[in-house]
């Protein structure tokens, strides 16, 4: 939409932008590829497109134009931390041809195995270049700051691979010098985790009878001074006498609460939890989930029921069955260990207390789990291998 026949003139101000912020920077390329097709540099063909569920550049609408956020290129990812700029281009009303810029930004990773696919967590963006801006980009970046989590909330796991292969970033590190243990919760029955960004902060919503908490993506919210905390998850809404809960079924609802959500949702300004696109998608009509609210970074570890163990075929290993998660059981030691984000943690039970250990520090039977066993622990996770 934004290149058209204004195709070589975009590319002229997307690569002056490039310049403008990394100059000079040998991994410019790398950001002239995150353009749209026949936008590239001289002499580097177009990356082959991934398929459909991972589409970009991913379109964001504001208020004064229409932005465009191509495919991130990863400047590095230690852990679970992800740091990484994208080209940014900018179309105002009245106006075909695009402006380009910069940004940059971090987020917190989770990466599915099955379906290759990383989720980008507690999105930040950190700067922005935009030269041809009177303000530099300043104010988009403001307008960015909220949309781009739901706009760019997952994205292929190739495709951040690539980006690291291309910019020379994925170098081998040793252990890294600090891993923080994150809080881990483990629950026996359907469970629901709401991160808070650090102390609750509440501020009333302008126009309406009601106060949120800001430092969070759900939607936390009550009356202004009212007693009650009210947080919406799947298609209903649970409440508490406090944000820590216990949190149950809203047997009632303040009048406009319902309508509010759905405003702040349209936004961007809250996420509703209703479970993306699950199928079927998840109700609380049977039910409401136990749901931690966590002031700190955690993971939640959930089993359907007691721990169900299985012997791995040759080794002294068991893994849990009934969990979505990776816990393994040494039968040696009685020790669990516990895969996050790439980070191995291990602890004399469920309940902790947890400590992180180096691949070069597990059980030598991990580089032995067979190829066919259901619990297939990647080659970069295993014993003498760094995640």
């Amino acid at each position: 939409m934004v290149l058209g026949r204004f195709a070589g003139a975009a590319l002229i101000a997307a690569v002056c932008v490039l310049l403008a912020c990394n100059s000079p920077n040998p991994q410019l390329e790398s950001d002239v590829a995150a353009l749209p097709q026949g936008a590239t540099a001289e002499g580097n063909a177009p990356p082959p497109p991934l398929a459909n569920t991972d589409p970009w550049p991913r379109q964001i609408q504001t208020g004064t134009a229409t932005l465009l956020v191509y495919s991130p290129q990863v400047e590095s990812w230690t852990g679970n931390l992800l740091t990484y700029r994208a080209a940014v281009s900018v179309t105002t009303p009245g106006n075909e041809l695009a402006s380009f810029g910069v940004i940059w930004g971090q987020a917190r990773t989770e990466v599915d195995r099955e379906t290759r696919m990383v989720t980008l967590q507690d999105q930040k963006l950190t700067r922005s270049n935009f030269p041809t801006l009177p303000d530099n980009g300043a104010s988009y970046l403001a307008e960015l700051g909220p949309q781009l989590p739901l706009a760019t909330k997952t994205i292929a796991l190739a495709r951040i691979e690539a980006s690291l292969a291309a910019s020379g970033a994925a170098k081998p590190t040793g252990v890294a010098v600090k891993n923080p243990v994150p809080k881990i919760i483990v629950s026996y029955a359907p469970s629901f985790l709401v991160p808070i960004d650090g102390a609750p902060v509440v501020r009333k919503i302008p126009e309406q009878p009601f106060e949120r908490v800001i430092n969070t993506r759900a939607l936390i919210a009550r009356e202004s001074g009212g007693s009650s905390w009210y947080l919406h998850l799947y298609d209903g809404w649970l409440a508490a006498p406090a944000i820590t809960g216990p949190w149950s079924l809203a047997s009632t609802l303040p009048l406009g609460l319902d309508e509010l959500s759905k405003i702040l949702a349209a936004n961007g300004q809250a996420d509703l939890l209703t479970g993306g696109n699950a199928q079927p998608p998840p109700s609380l009509a049977s039910g409401a989930p136990a749901l931690f609210v966590s002031q700190v970074p955690a993971e939640l570890i959930v089993f359907q029921g007691q721990p169900e163990l299985a012997p791995i075929s040759g080794t002294s290993l068991l893994w849990c069955t009934n969990t979505t998660s990776d816990v393994i059981v040494d039968e040696s030691n009685g020790s669990y260990y516990l895969l996050i984000s790439g980070r191995w943690y291990t602890g004399r039970a469920l309940t902790g207390p947890w400590a992180f250990v180096p691949s070069t520090n597990l059980p030598v039977d991990f580089v032995s789990i067979p190829p066919t066993s259901p619990r297939i622990i990647p080659a970069a996770c295993s014993a003498g291998a760094s995640c």
